[in-house]
């Protein structure tokens, strides 16, 4: 029996064949299984809504990241759509730029850009945050 994650991580390996330097790896992204400061690039694509610890997750992320690299966040601004997004395993209802900026600072992070930016044309017209930090140590 093949768990969604692996094909989830199958398809994306699939997508970037032919660049060497990119992979897909599945983890568990409050204990990720790297070296410190291993990383030029950490994507942290709508993955904080699945956590019951995200500034766990946010902290290991930024232990992986090179002194230098940068960190891409996307998530979901904080909502009260509880019942819309449990279906898809939601764990909290997103976070606001104030919140993220913190997290990531706290994290050792340089935050450049936090804002909303996208929002769903469809309702409850859900708001998307885009977070671009860099680690400087």
């Amino acid at each position: 029996c093949i768990d969604v994650s692996d094909k989830v991580v199958a398809a994306g390996q699939s997508r970037v064949e032919s660049m060497s330097s990119v992979q897909f790896h599945q983890g568990d992204m409050h204990r990720l299984p790297f070296d410190d400061q291993l990383f030029d690039t950490v994507l942290l694509l709508h993955a904080l809504t699945y956590s019951k610890q995200p500034k766990k997750a946010i902290a290991e992320a930024a232990r992986v990241l090179k002194s230098g690299g940068q960190l891409l966040c996307a998530t979901l601004n904080r909502h009260k759509h509880t019942q819309q997004v449990a279906a898809y395993g939601h764990i909290n209802n997103g976070f606001t730029p104030t919140q993220l900026t913190k997290q990531f600072k706290s994290a050792g992070l340089d935050v450049q850009f936090c804002e909303v930016t996208s929002i769903e044309k469809k309702a409850p017209n859900f708001e998307v945050i885009t977070l671009l930090a860099t680690r400087t140590t």
